[in-house]
């Protein structure tokens, strides 16, 4: 076995070289060279002529390695480059490539690399022996291309190319593979251009390294042109073309074509490997289709294809994204049981996945786990945590964390600092926040653009609009150029502190900065440029940039626009339009959100039904109904400032539910008016037929007296529900309450007006002297019986305190003063909050329906 062990170069006290002799063994073509030291008393240029004349490589290589230990630097590079011919001529290209980058290497410790590689050349290139040829640059353009010294192999392409000589195949594509993995995608063609010139013929991997450049500049249909011409040329593809082309497939997204080459393949008699199985699931993957990414999976296990640690962070981070964080942590758990051990990767995705979930329990969890793998966490794992812990307002937990990684030596980063610093902001801590920016600075670490747009957007929040655009001035001499977020944090604050100005000026210089605004920023202008009555502004805003982005949209890429307006824009503007009284404007408005397949939040029916109610237009608010019903609003509405979501899902149908209620009490009203004009003019044309009145008149008169009493009677009804839905069942019955009313309006009809006024002040002047504890409810009601409308409401009377009397609850003093009774153990009392008066339950709610008031003290409820 060949074992060419590497030496260790140390410069004599001349400077130069010292001679390495290399010394090897019999070998198998697999093998790898290793170097170690022999000496010799040959005579170095005898020694030359010798390996060079040497029939048999063996015989060349005992020579190689009999050679003396100091010769010169020179004399080192023809031994060397005498034996790479000798192994290049018997085509053991591997050994050869081997030795070369050995000898490459050695002469690098002492030059740069492409003086280095010069001098290879030129050594190589003054050989005169008869087995020379120039394949042996060849395999130098292969060793420098494996080596990742891609332009010292392009130099000697060059330096081929003024010799009009062409390397072979194989150092082509070497070089071609290298200028892909360096990106240089320019002279790669220019090389492929070349080949092609000088009569260069591609073989299969020099398609699969075409394919692949076409595939990673993401020009696919130049990548299928080169797999059709393999094809037409009668060659049959390799596993790593069809797995490069199925990788470029699915990183453009085109799932579906990657799914047709894999069953090609197969049907081809290739036998996808380990990586194809792996392009295709990170390809569903990325289109968020879990189903058939493990699907996938299934399959590598059914063909015994062992997924590796790729694999296992595929699924793994595939599944966080998806949110299925206890299904990713499963597949740790299956990549364990199969032999592979968990990486620092996996376990910063399965950690970031479980924090973004707020699961800080899981998340913690599994860091404790790596101790057990001996995985160290860097400064990504802790940052992760300290964030999630930031984000659920844990920030002791976080500051804590903080601290155990100065404690072992792990170096916070930004993003750490940046963590913090949004965590306090988001608890209006920014005393918290400025101390650790300041810290930030000391650690050598300089704020970055996120860091100001944090702090920024915290003030802005508190409303200290100075300090906000102090760090704003302090960011821009810094020569940090603010973003998106930092100016739609400082128009929405002076928005918010009325300062319109300000904000019109500060999206002005953000639209002249050419920064592009956002949602929230078209949110936040439209909603202040609404709340500040500027109605015509906002429309032109929302306008001009909805038509901005159309215009610079294609039709093909209108599904993936996304800095359009969206639900809390329109909601913003459906509020305004609906505040201003222009209701019909909203509501194409809102018809056009829908036609862009917006759904509308709580807060947009909320909006537009109340909205539609104010201008009684009941049509529409069973139709917006309906299609609340039906589509189910969403509920979330983080970007929303006003009410939570039940109580806007509460308003919708209480708005809803009131003006059905008013519609169906209106249409029972009128149909009680209508029954009672009938009667009335029926009665009052008979009356008026017997007396002077006349028919006409005395129907006329009858029709407006029984609609009038009709329309009372139905009032009256509804006062007696209420109240008894209210309290206990009255000793006042309902024919009393009818008795009541009636008796009023015959004795108003009858009575002359003084004679009237005169009754009603002696029943003032007798209310008045008369104690009200000797009155019982029913004669609480004037003669009249006008029902009194200061009284609270049902749900005003619900919110009074009430209890059961107990033992240990009653008093001497418990007594009802409205029926003077004894509150005993086991009724129902209700004690009046501001002056702290008992009385039976069912005694004071009669009481309060009509009166607002307190039966003894007369103080307001």
């Amino acid at each position: 076995m060949l074992k060419i062990f590497r030496p260790q170069i140390k410069l004599t006290s001349a400077g130069k070289l010292p001679f390495v002799s290399i010394k090897i063994s019999s070998f198998s073509s697999n093998s790898h060279p290793s170097c170690s030291f022999s000496t010799s008393s040959s005579d170095p240029s005898n020694l030359t002529k010798a390996i060079l004349n040497c029939r048999s490589t063996k015989r060349a290589l005992e020579l190689f390695n009999s050679a003396p230990k100091h010769i010169g630097y020179k004399k080192t590079l023809e031994l060397h480059s005498a034996v790479i011919l000798v192994l290049n001529h018997a085509k053991m290209y591997v050994k050869a490539r081997c030795l070369m980058k050995c000898l490459i290497e050695l002469v690098l410790k002492t030059r740069g690399s492409r003086r280095a590689c010069s001098a290879v050349f030129e050594v190589i290139s003054e050989v005169k022996s008869e087995k020379w040829d120039f394949n042996v640059f060849g395999v130098m353009i292969i060793a420098l291309s494996e080596m990742g010294l891609v332009d010292e192999a392009r130099w000697v392409f060059g330096k081929l190319g003024k010799m009009g000589k062409m390397p072979s195949v194989q150092a082509c594509n070497a070089l071609l593979d290298g200028c892909v993995k360096m990106g240089w995608f320019d002279f790669m063609w220019e090389l492929y251009d070349c080949m092609l010139e000088r009569g260069g013929v591609c073989s299969v991997v020099t398609y699969g390294v075409l394919i692949d450049a076409c595939c990673r500049q993401g020009d696919i249909e130049k990548a299928h042109r080169f797999f059709k011409e393999i094809v037409e040329k009668m060659m049959k593809p390799s596993v790593v073309i069809y797995t490069t082309l199925i990788c470029g497939l699915c990183g453009v997204g085109r799932i579906l074509e990657a799914e047709r080459l894999f069953v090609t393949m197969q049907e081809g008699g290739v036998v996808p490997s380990l990586h194809t199985y792996n392009a295709l699931m990170d390809g569903y993957f990325k289109l968020a289709n879990v189903y058939a990414a493990l699907g996938v999976y299934q399959e590598m296990l059914r063909k015994d294809v062992v997924p590796n640690v790729v694999s296992f962070c595929i699924i793994i981070d595939g599944l966080s994204k998806e949110g299925k964080s206890a299904a990713a942590h499963s597949y740790l758990v299956c990549m364990i049981k199969l032999g592979s051990i968990p990486n620092l990767i996996l376990y910063n995705c399965l950690i970031g996945s479980y924090c973004r979930e707020g699961n800080l329990t899981a998340a913690v969890k599994i860091f404790s786990e790596m101790e057990t793998f001996g995985c160290a966490p860097d400064a990504f794992t802790y940052s992760t945590l300290i964030k999630g812990y930031c984000c659920i307002g844990r920030l002791e937990e976080a500051h804590r964390l903080f601290h155990e990684m100065n404690k072992y030596g792990i170096t916070p980063n930004s993003v750490t600092y940046n963590s913090l610093v949004d965590g306090y902001c988001k608890k209006g801590n920014m005393d918290e926040a400025s101390k650790l920016s300041s810290d930030m600075l000391k650690k050598g670490i300089k704020p970055n653009v996120i860091t100001f747009s944090t702090l920024i957007d915290g003030y802005c929040k508190i409303g200290n609009m100075e300090a906000a655009m102090g760090l704003y001035t302090e960011m821009v001499i810094k020569g940090l150029e603010p973003d998106v977020v930092t100016y739609s944090s400082l128009i929405d604050g002076h928005f918010k502190d009325a300062n319109t100005k300000a904000a019109l000026h500060l999206y002005n210089e953000m639209t002249e900065a050419r920064v592009t605004p956002n949602a929230f920023t078209l949110s936040c202008m439209i909603d202040g440029l609404c709340k500040n009555g500027m109605i015509t502004e906002a429309i032109k805003c929302f306008l001009k940039k909805s038509m901005s982005e159309l215009s610079s949209t294609s039709i093909d890429q209108m599904d993936n626009v996304s800095c359009l307006a969206n639900v809390v824009t329109y909601t913003a503007l459906i509020q305004g339009l609906c505040k201003d009284g222009q209701i019909s404007e909203a509501s194409k408005l809102f018809s056009d959100m829908r036609s862009l397949d917006l759904r509308p939040d709580v807060l947009t029916y909320y909006t537009i039904t109340k909205g539609h109610l104010q201008v009684k237009d009941m049509l529409n608010v069973m139709v917006l109904q309906a299609d609340m019903l039906k589509s189910g609003p969403i509920l979330s509405m983080e970007n929303h400032r006003p009410a939570a979501n039940g109580e806007l899902t509460t308003g919708v149908y209480h708005l809803i539910m009131t003006f059905i209620a008013s519609t169906f009490s209106g249409a029972i009203t009128g149909l009680f008016a209508l029954a009672g004009g009938f009667t009335g003019a029926l009665t009052g044309a008979l009356a008026g037929k017997a007396s002077d009145t006349g028919v006409l008149r005395g129907a006329g008169l009858g029709a407006i007296a029984g609609a009038v009493l009709s329309v009372e009677i139905l009032d009256a009804s509804r006062a007696y529900w209420c109240l008894e839905r209210s309290s206990s069942w009255s000793s006042s019955s309902m024919a009393d309450f009818m008795e009541e009313l009636l008796h009023g309006r015959f004795v108003e009809e009858q009575l002359p007006p003084e004679i009237l006024t005169a009754h009603n002040q002696q029943v003032i002047n007798y209310t008045e002297q008369a104690s009200l504890t000797d009155l019982s409810y029913d004669e609480t009601h004037n003669i009249n019986s006008e029902v009194a409308v200061r009284g609270l409401s049902r749900n005003s009377l619900r919110k009074l305190p009430c209890f059961a009397m107990l033992d240990g609850l009653k008093v001497t003093e418990s007594i009802c003063s409205i029926c003077l009774q004894d509150i005993e153990v086991g009724e129902i009392a209700r004690s009046l909050p501001q002056c702290h008066h008992m009385f039976h339950l069912s005694c004071v709610d009669k009481w309060l329906t009509r009166q607002g008031s307190c039966p003894m003290c007369r103080h307001d409820v």
